[in-house]
């Protein structure tokens, strides 16, 4: 859990807000120290509710997914390069659900590591306060804009810094 799953928190409290209570299963499925299976069921404040499964017992992969009443938003893959947004039906069924076509979006190649880094130390070199929250963002997708955005700055002054 303290890998992957605590940053999986702190996105689900910047969607949801605080959380009011929090139910957990762990288990061991292999001789070690520690457990390498958790399960954490989690109910907000705000009366959404969530689930983490981390597990270092099986295949990496990762998937981020928010349910909504528009459909579902979904980012995907240990590199976080894959975003999937599955709209809601926008009629009731009347026999076999039919399910309206996904948006895929792929990013193959994207280093959102290196993004990331590279804004973060542009922003302490050039005192740029801290980009908004996840909370004010639009969507996912609109995020990962943001980050190309900063990565195709790489370290060149930007005009915030061109002063210092």
């Amino acid at each position: 859990l303290r890998h992957v799953g605590v940053h999986a928190l702190d996105h689900m409290i910047e969607f949801a807000g605080p959380v009011r209570d929090v139910r957990c299963v762990t288990a061991r499925n292999y001789p070690g120290p520690s457990d390498d299976t958790s399960t954490l069921m989690l109910q907000f404040e705000s009366g959404a509710s969530g689930l983490i499964f981390c597990s270092v017992a099986t295949a990496t992969n990762f998937a981020f997914t928010v349910y909504g009443t528009k459909g579902l938003a979904e980012i995907t893959r240990a590199d976080l390069s894959l975003f999937r947004f599955a709209p809601t039906s926008t009629a009731a069924p009347a026999g076999r659900v039919l399910a309206t076509a996904d948006e895929i979006i792929e990013h193959a190649g994207f280093d959102t590591l290196h993004a990331e880094l590279t804004a973060f130390a542009r922003a302490i070199r050039c005192s740029i306060p801290s980009p908004p929250s996840l909370r004010s963002a639009r969507s996912c997708a609109h995020k990962r804009s943001m980050m190309r955005a900063h990565a195709a700055n790489g370290f060149r002054r930007s005009p915030e810094c061109r002063s210092q």
